[in-house]
């Protein structure tokens, strides 16, 4: 199976990047993650969404793109 090739030959390119050398160090690691690459159909870099309902009488409260919910500043406008 094609698969099971690339992610065998990945891991071994990647048990072969375990040297002192940085620069083969590297070029093993850029190889296995050519590899990968070539097999995959796409990789979703961000795949996430958070939806909310929030009061407009809410401030100073945030949500961060990583997903972290700021509400240390939060108050309740009347």
């Amino acid at each position: 199976m094609v698969k099971d090739h690339y992610a065998l030959g990945s891991r071994k390119v990647i048990e072969e990047s375990r040297v002192a050398d940085k620069a083969t160090h590297f070029e093993k690691l850029h190889e296995a993650e050519d590899m990968l690459m070539a097999d995959a159909a796409c990789i979703p870099v961000a795949y996430y969404n958070d939806f909310w309902l929030q009061s407009p009488s809410l401030k100073g409260t945030w949500h961060s793109p990583y997903g972290y919910w700021y509400l240390q500043y939060g108050y309740v406008e009347e």
